[in-house]
This record gives structure tokens, C-alpha cells and sequence, in this order.
């Protein structure tokens, strides 16, 4: 299934095409890089290069469905909370995954 996100940033609008299988739950922008992160009900968190031709970068799978993300301000991690009510930090570096 195909999800349509159209996104304001600094008023420009972007518009992103994000293949994901449950619906778009929550996304959060890089201060340092051009990442977008998704959390998905399809219980995957998505990286994405916003400027560059590549797109999607990593996928990350989750036990159940993701509700909430946010980034470090290093952009080194991602905090991720699921329906469950657990706690993981994803390292963005080497796509590990540890629990809180």
C-alpha cells in the first residue's frame, strides 16, 4: 500500500511517497542531516534521505506498532515507545537495537 505524506517545512512543502504497510504514525525531521523518520501501525521505523536520489535508506523491524519517535540531537539514535508501552533506542550508526 501506498501513502501519500505532504509535509511543511520552513514553507516548503514536501511531498513523500512512503511505502510502508499500516499507516504513518508518527515522523520526526534531523536537525543535522536530510533524515526523515517514520514510525508505522506496520511496526517498522524507516529512515529516509530527503535530498538525495536514494531515498530510503534502513528499516528497522519493531515487535508491534510504533506510536511515538523522536531523534538525539546528535541524530545518532532514535527513541521509539510501541502499543505495548516498551522503550527501545535504535542506533542509527549500526542498526542496533537496545531496550530502555
Amino acid at each position: 500500500m501506498i501513502f501519500w505524506e505532504v509535509i511543511q517545512v520552513n514553507s516548503l512543502l514536501i511531498l513523500l511517497i512512503i511505502f510502508q504497510l499500516g499507516p504513518v504514525s508518527c515522523l520526526a525531521f534531523s536537525m543535522v542531516k536530510d533524515l526523515l523518520i517514520s514510525g508505522s501501525w506496520d511496526k517498522t521505523v524507516r529512515t529516509w534521505e530527503l535530498y538525495s536520489k536514494k531515498g530510503h535508506v534502513d528499516t528497522f523491524d519493531q515487535t508491534t506498532e510504533v506510536i511515538s519517535l523522536d531523534l538525539t540531537p546528535n541524530d545518532k539514535e532514535i527513541a521509539v515507545a510501541t502499543l505495548n508501552g516498551e522503550l527501545y533506542t535504535l542506533d542509527v550508526t549500526d542498526a542496533s537495537m537496545r531496550s530502555i
